[in-house]
C-alpha cells in the first residue's frame, strides 16, 4: 500500500522526466538507465515486497537527476544563445509531460468510478483539480490522507504529489536562473551560492521547524532540497566541463567511476534497508541520499568505471525511457489489480501488474507522448487545441464522480472537526441546572465513538461536549519510537501529553479516555533499543505506570476519569490495503491492554472508574461489519447505536459513583 504518514504518512515515490535534448541524451545512456532503475525500486516497493521498503527513495534520486538535468539544459541554452527562452522552455516541459499526465488522470478517474470506495469517490474532484493545478503535494498533506489511507484505499492520485513538486521548480528555476545570471553578468559561482543559500534554508526547516513527517515529505521547501542538490552538480559540471568529463578515461575518471560505484551500492542498500518512517531521513537524511545520488550521475557520466557499465545496460536504458510512464500508470493499475478485488496475493499480482503497466505505458510513450513532442496532429487535430477541452472534461468527470459518491462509512476528518465543534450546543438539564462537561481523550477510536456518545449525551441533555485530546493516530504510551506496518514510527509531538494543557485548561468534570490500537504496537521504550509488546511483564508494566500517570495529570485538573476498555480488532482490520495495521491485528494484544486498564480502579481509587466497553460489546452480538466496517472504528451510526443502548449511561453512571464515593474502587461491566 502507499502509506502517507498518511501518515506521517503511507505515501508514494515517483519518477519524472527531465528533457535533456537529444544530443544530451545520447551521451549519457547511464542516466537514462538510472532512472530505469529507479523506477524498478518503486515497482517492487509498492509490490509491498519488504526486501525493498526503501524503494520510496526512487523519489529523491529523480528529484536529484532532475535538478541536474534541467540547470545543465538551462545553462548550455545561455552558453549558446546568450539568454534563456523561458517560453520555450515551458513549451517544451507541457510537451513532454501533459500527455501522459493527462491520461493518467483519466484511468485514475476510471479505476475510481469502477472500483473505488465511498471516500476515494468522493475526494476525486478535489484531487482532479490539484493534479491538475499541480498542486496535489499540498492538497494530499492538508486534507489528511495521509491517515486515512492508513484505513482505507489512498487516491488513485497520491503518486502526483511528486509530480506537483517537480513542476513548481520548473516553473520557478528557470527564472531564478535568468535572474541571477543576468545581474551577477552570467556568474555560475553567484548562481551557485544563491542555489547554496536556498539549500540551506531548506535544511533549517527541517532541522528547526518543529515540522511533522508528512509535512516534510510532501512539502515543496523541504523536498526541493534534494532537487537543489542536483542543480548545483549541474552548476559545477554543466557545458564544457560535462563533456570533458564525458569523454575522461583517465585516472580521475575511474576514481570517480569508483566513488560513483560505492554510491550506488550505498543507493541500492536504501533501497532495501531503509523504512519509510526512519527518523533520520526527516533530519537532513534525505539531503544526504541526494549527495549518493549526485555520485552515481557522475559516474554514469564519466567514460569509465563500473556504475556506467550497469546503468547503460539495454534493459534499464528501455526502462528508463518509459520511467515517466510506468510512474504515472503503475498507481492506479496496482489499486486496481488489489488482493481486496482479485482475491490473490500481491505477490502473486506482482508480475500481472508490471506486465500490464508496461503494456500500457509502452502505449502511451509510441502513440500519445511521443507524437506530441513531435508535434504530430492526435487524431487530426494539433495537441495544443486538446489541452484545455481534456483538463475541463476530467474536472467534469471528477466532478460528476464526487457529487455521486456514497457517503464513506467513516471520514475521519470530517468526525474530528464536528467532535471539536459539539461545544457551540447548549445544554441545560431539565431542571434548569447546567449539566457537567465532558472531554474525550484518545486516538482515533475516540473520535470516532466519542462524536456518537456526544452527540447522545446532549440530545438527553446529559452533559456539556467541549473538545478534548481525541487525535487520530496518537498513542498514550509516551515511548521514543513504536513500530507499525514494518515501520519505526518517532512519537509524534502533537500526542505528547502536554498537547493536552488547552483542553484541561477548560476544566472538564468528565474526562472520558479510549486508547487502544497504537498502544498495541511493538514499542521501543525510553534506555532502550529493544521493541517489546504486549504481554512482556516489563512493557506491560511501563504500561501501566503511564496510564497512571495520566490519571494523575487529569484528576489534578480537577476532573473525574472514565477510562473504557476497547473492544477486539474485527477480521476486516487485516485486508490489504491495510498493512500499517498488521502489527496491531496480532490475537489477544487488546485484551491484554484491557487488563491492564481494569487495574486503574484499584491503584487511583476515586480518581478513575473503568466502563468495559469490550465486555458489552462481546456480548451484545452486533454485526462487527456494519457496525465497524475497518475492524477497528465505530461508524458515526453505530456509536450513535451504541452510546443510546448502553455506552451514555454507563459513562454518567460511572462520573457520579466517582463522585459520591471517592473512595470506592468500581469496575462499571455489562448489565
Amino acid at each position: 500500500m502507499a502509506s502517507e504518514r498518511t501518515t506521517p504518512t503511507t505515501t508514494t515515490a515517483a519518477p519524472h522526466e527531465a528533457e535533456t535534448g537529444g544530443r544530451a541524451r545520447a551521451f549519457h545512456p547511464g542516466l537514462e538507465g538510472l532512472r530505469g532503475l529507479a523506477v524498478a525500486a518503486v515497482l517492487f516497493f509498492h509490490g509491498g515486497f519488504s526486501w525493498a521498503q526503501g524503494g520510496f527513495l526512487g523519489v529523491s534520486t529523480f528529484f536529484t537527476l532532475s535538478g541536474f538535468l534541467i540547470t545543465s539544459l538551462l545553462l548550455a541554452e545561455r552558453e549558446q544563445k546568450g539568454s534563456i527562452g523561458f517560453r520555450t522552455f515551458w513549451t517544451r516541459r507541457a510537451r513532454r509531460l501533459l500527455p501522459a499526465a493527462l491520461a493518467a488522470i483519466a484511468l485514475a478517474c476510471a479505476f475510481t468510478a469502477i472500483a473505488g470506495d465511498a471516500l476515494q469517490k468522493q475526494r476525486l474532484l478535489g484531487d482532479v483539480l490539484a493534479c491538475l493545478a499541480y498542486v496535489a503535494n499540498w492538497r494530499f498533506l492538508f486534507s489528511g490522507q495521509s491517515y486515512a489511507a492508513l484505513f482505507g484505499r489512498p487516491s488513485a492520485l497520491l503518486h502526483y504529489w511528486s509530480l506537483a513538486i517537480e513542476e513548481q521548480f520548473y516553473l520557478l528555476f528557470p527564472l531564478l536562473c535568468g535572474v541571477v545570471l543576468v545581474v551577477m553578468r552570467g556568474r555560475r559561482r553567484a548562481l551557485a551560492s544563491v542555489l547554496g543559500v536556498l539549500l540551506a534554508a531548506s535544511l533549517a526547516v527541517v532541522w528547526w521547524g518543529h515540522r511533522t513527517h508528512d509535512a516534510i515529505y510532501f512539502g515543496t521547501e523541504t523536498r526541493g532540497a534534494e532537487i537543489l542538490v542536483g542543480a548545483l552538480l549541474g552548476v559545477a559540471v554543466s557545458g564544457r566541463t560535462l563533456q570533458r568529463l564525458a569523454d575522461r578515461r583517465d585516472r580521475v575518471g575511474a576514481s570517480i567511476g569508483a566513488v560513483g560505484a560505492v554510491g550506488l551500492a550505498a543507493t541500492v542498500a536504501c533501497w532495501a534497508l531503509v523504512p519509510q518512517q526512519a527518523d533520520w531521513l526527516y533530519r537532513g537524511g534525505f539531503v544526504l541520499y541526494a549527495v549518493g545520488t549526485a555520485t552515481v550521475v557522475m559516474a554514469g557520466i564519466v567514460g569509465v568505471g563500473p556504475v556506467r557499465r550497469v546503468l547503460g545496460t539495454r534493459p534499464l536504458r528501455l526502462l528508463g525511457l518509459v520511467s515517466y510512464g510506468v510512474y504515472l500508470y503503475h498507481w492506479p493499475i496496482f489499486l486496481w489489480l488489489s488482493p481486496q478485488i482479485t482475491g490473490l496475493t500481491a505477490t502473486e499480482l506482482f508480475v500481472p501488474r508490471v506486465a500490464l503497466t508496461l503494456a500500457v505505458a509502452a502505449a502511451s510513450f509510441v502513440w500519445l507522448e511521443q507524437p506530441v513532442r513531435r508535434r504530430q496532429p492526435l487524431f487530426g487535430v494539433k495537441p495544443l487545441w486538446i489541452v484545455g477541452p481534456a483538463m475541463v472534461t476530467l474536472a467534469l468527470v471528477g466532478l460528476l464522480i464526487t457529487t455521486t459518491a456514497p457517503a464513506p462509512p467513516i471520514d475521519f476528518a470530517a468526525e474530528q472537526r464536528e467532535l471539536n465543534s459539539l461545544s457551540t450546543s447548549t445544554v441545560r438539564a431539565r431542571d434548569g441546572s447546567k449539566p457537567p462537561v465532558l472531554s474525550v481523550f484518545g486516538d482515533s477510536t475516540a473520535v470516532t465513538l466519542g462524536l456518537g456518545l456526544g452527540r447522545v449525551l446532549i440530545d438527553r441533555s446529559a452533559a456539556q461536549v467541549i473538545p478534548g485530546g481525541a487525535q487520530l493516530g496518537c498513542a498514550l504510551v509516551q515511548a521514543p519510537a513504536s513500530l507499525r506496518g514494518g515501520q519505526t514510527l518517532p512519537l509524534n509531538p502533537r500526542c505528547h501529553w502536554t498537547a493536552w494543557k488547552p483542553y484541561l485548561a477548560r476544566h472538564p468534570d468528565i474526562v472520558v479516555v479510549l486508547y487502544g490500537p497504537w498502544d498495541t504496537a511493538p514499542t521501543e521504550m525510553p534506555g532502550s533499543t529493544t521493541f517489546r509488546t504486549l504481554g512482556d511483564p516489563v512493557y506491560d508494566a511501563y504500561v501501566q505506570k503511564q496510564m497512571v500517570a495520566a490519571v494523575d495529570v487529569f484528576a489534578a485538573n480537577g476532573a473525574d476519569v472514565v477510562w473504557l476498555t476497547s473492544p477486539d480488532i474485527g477480521p476486516q482490520a487485516a485486508q490489504d490495503d491495510n498493512v500499517t495495521l498488521s502489527d496491531l491485528v496480532s490475537p489477544g494484544r487488546i485484551d491484554k491492554l484491557d487488563r491492564i486498564i481494569r487495574t486503574l480502579p484499584r491503584l487511583r481509587p476515586g480518581k478513575v472508574q473503568v466502563v468495559d466497553l469490550a465486555t458489552w460489546y462481546a456480548s451484545a452480538k452486533l454485526d462487527d461489519r456494519s457496525m465497524r466496517p475497518d475492524g477497528l472504528h465505530f461508524t458515526a451510526q453505530s456509536a450513535v447505536q451504541i452510546s443510546e443502548q448502553w455506552l451514555a449511561t454507563a459513562v454518567m453512571h460511572a462520573y457520579y459513583e466517582n463522585r459520591s464515593a471517592h473512595h470506592t474502587t468500581t469496575t462499571t461491566t455489562p448489565r
